[in-house]
């Protein structure tokens, strides 16, 4: 019988293996289909949440059976810490609320359906909404806030239960799911090439495949995009998902790359491939990993010179150097063609009547602008704080090589009284069936015209401001306006609630519209997020998280920001005490130490403008690197 329930034992925790590894491998496809969700998480549209559960399960049940956790007490208890801190702060901030009389049954879809089940439910709608409403919302939070621990936090401490069970094999795993994952990435990003470099059938292929990934355009009728511009995502919803994802996958690959002792043109290649496809995401947050990962790589190859320099590991590191130099220079050389896929210039023969406008355009890029696509100039009036009236589109007649011209004629609507919109801009859209949207952000230039002395006068063609990665610390370009904007809003919050926060995110956004400074609500994806919020109420519609850590302050305050952050420090504490074990011991040991210490810092630099819930990652690495220490321990003993 013994034998029997050992057998069980094994095969089961063999089954917890091979759903940690698919785990990995499923973080990529982090925005499933509604209908697949898991309700009640906030990890529930990951599809990783799948394999989790059921690996989780199989822990559970073991664990009851032998009657111990094998996870260390320290690291249970601090979990259980943490949670009574959040579980406090949850408290109090419901305590606090002071937008209490704006909650009412209709903002709870699944509430309102329960209660029209209910007989003489129009009488209790209107008497007592706001105290079911109330109920509901509180019941809800505390809820989601325990199921969200067990499979963040619990997550982590179920992969380093796994560690103390099966050793090794937890990161032969790791690197199997990192690796598994990395190359689907790889293997859909070549069609995504093809398809930005203007390959039709790349493009039809990817409007087919997309859907079948998430539901395109769920969230504020736009996001996640069938296509995002001229930006490498891969099968993520947007850029800086794939930024934050490579963060672990480059190292990770860098790390078969080293130790691998068999020739394998795939683990060469593979690096290669991971960091042309992180410059072309053209992220500032995928540049921010590139630069951390890369400083730290330098300060450890430096302290470990010594050691590398009579080994034939020089050799291996010279040699991958060269290919990642060859990678950057590729991959900086994409960015730079991408960037600037569209390039046009207006030259306007006439204008009649101050509002048709006949005029030449030439396609001075390399883009082929194929007619199947459906080219068109949009134009529109505009007044002085750039609100459109009146917009038409014009189409390109026929497929427009690099040199083409055409002559197009815009008829805009005939104003009696130009006081009000007195400016025309002019730029080149596409309205095909398998990509739209404007091209400005792809360095298609626009035209501007003003009436000036009663008449429709041409100023300059407007070189529209592109994405560009090497802007991190702008406060302008690209989404850093409202990135930086929204921490300030998390700043403001947190600071008149800083010791233990507002209370969790669905509490923090109604505090987020009374924060959010003047100069913020012209932005464009701050005014989507103001009108959907505005419709659909404070809970049917919320407002992104944009950082982690200025999130966590607004959220659980400054307990909870600290309490966020002493496992990373702890992990950083431990491997400078244990440094000079670790950077003398066996080669392959140090590698692997090396490069999931450089991609875990990597990740962490990400949350400055990311978050730990847009994917499983952080909840993986975090019980990946803890499992890290117990080996150094056991391997330095």
């Amino acid at each position: 019988m013994r034998g029997i329930n050992c057998i069980n034992s094994i095969s089961l925790v063999k089954l917890e293996l091979f759903c940690f590894m698919l785990a990995i491998v499923f973080i990529p496809f982090h925005v499933i289909h509604k209908f697949m969700t898991v309700p009640v998480f906030d990890m529930g549209s990951k599809l990783s949440i799948y394999p989790i559960i059921l690996g989780m399960v199989c822990y559970f049940y073991q664990a009851f059976k032998q009657r111990t956790t094998w996870i260390p007490n320290k690291y249970v208890y601090f979990v259980i810490f943490l949670f009574i801190v959040q579980f406090l702060s949850t408290i109090i901030g419901l305590f606090v609320f002071p937008y209490w009389n704006s909650i009412n049954i209709d903002q709870f879809e699944k509430l309102a359906k329960l209660v029209s089940l209910i007989p003489n439910s129009d009488s209790i709608l209107n008497k007592d909404s706001n105290i079911i409403g109330i109920i509901w919302l509180s019941i809800k939070i505390i809820i989601k806030l325990i199921f969200n621990f067990l499979t963040t936090y619990g997550c982590s401490l179920w992969i380093i239960s796994l560690y103390i069970r099966c050793k090794e094999n937890v990161f032969k795993y790791f690197y199997k799911g990192i690796i598994g994952g990395a190359l689907l990435c790889s293997i859909y990003s070549i069609v995504e090439y093809i398809h930005l470099f203007g390959g039709i059938w790349a493009s039809i292929i990817l409007t087919k495949i997309n859907p079948l990934l998430y539901d395109v355009a769920s969230s504020h009728n736009w996001w996640p995009p069938l296509f995002y511009g001229n930006r490498v995502r891969s099968l993520f919803a947007e850029p800086a998902y794939l930024s934050t994802y490579l963060s672990i996958a480059i190292p990770v690959s860098m790390y078969y790359a080293m130790v691998k002792k068999t020739s394998n043109w795939l683990w060469k290649i593979l690096p290669v491939i991971l960091i042309i496809m992180i410059l072309t995401t053209n992220s500032k947050t995928g540049i921010g990993i590139l630069c951390a990962e890369f400083i730290l790589t330098v300060l450890l190859l430096l302290s470990q010179f010594r050691n590398l320099i009579s080994k034939t590991y020089l050799i291996k590191i010279l040699r991958n150097g060269i290919w990642i130099l060859f990678a950057v220079i590729i991959g900086l050389g994409c960015n730079s063609t991408l960037r600037d896929r569209y390039s046009i210039d207006y030259d306007v023969t006439n204008i009649q009547n101050n509002h048709v406008i006949i005029l030449n355009v030439k396609n001075v890029g390399w883009m082929t602008w194929n007619h199947v696509e459906n080219y068109q100039l949009t134009a529109a009036w505009y007044d002085k704080q750039w609100n459109s009236f009146g917009r038409v589109n014009t189409n390109i007649p026929r497929t427009m090589r690099e040199g083409d011209s055409a002559t197009l004629t815009i008829n805009l609507p005939e104003l009696s009284d130009y006081k009000k919109y007195s400016n025309v801009v002019i730029e080149l859209q596409k309205s095909g069936p398998y990509e739209t949207g404007e091209l400005a952000g792809q360095g298609a230039n626009k035209l501007t015209l003003k009436i000036e002395d009663g008449h429709l006068v041409p100023l300059k063609d407007l070189k529209n401001e592109v994405v560009d990665m090497s802007a991190i610390a702008s406060t302008s370009n690209g989404s850093n306006q409202q990135r930086f904007g929204m921490m300030r809003v998390d700043y403001n919050i947190g600071k008149e609630y800083p010791i233990l926060g507002v209370g969790g995110n669905d509490l923090k956004q109604a505090y987020i519209m009374p924060n959010i400074p003047d100069s913020l609500t012209h932005n464009a994806e701050v005014k989507l997020w103001i009108q959907s919020q505005n419709e659909n109420g404070i809970f049917k519609s919320s407002f992104p998280v944009i950082s982690e850590y200025s999130h966590q302050f607004a959220v659980y305050g400054l307990i909870g920001l600290i309490g966020f952050l002493i496992p990373s420090c702890y992990i950083i504490l431990v491997l400078l005490r244990l440094h000079k074990k670790w950077l003398n011991i066996d080669q392959e040991v140090f590698w692997k130490v090396f490069f999931l210490a450089v991609g875990y810092f990597g990740l962490m630099v990400s949350f400055i403008a990311g978050t730990t819930m847009q994917l499983y990652l952080y909840w993986i690495m975090l019980g990946t690197m803890i499992s890290l220490i117990l080996y150094i321990k056991n391997e330095t003993l």
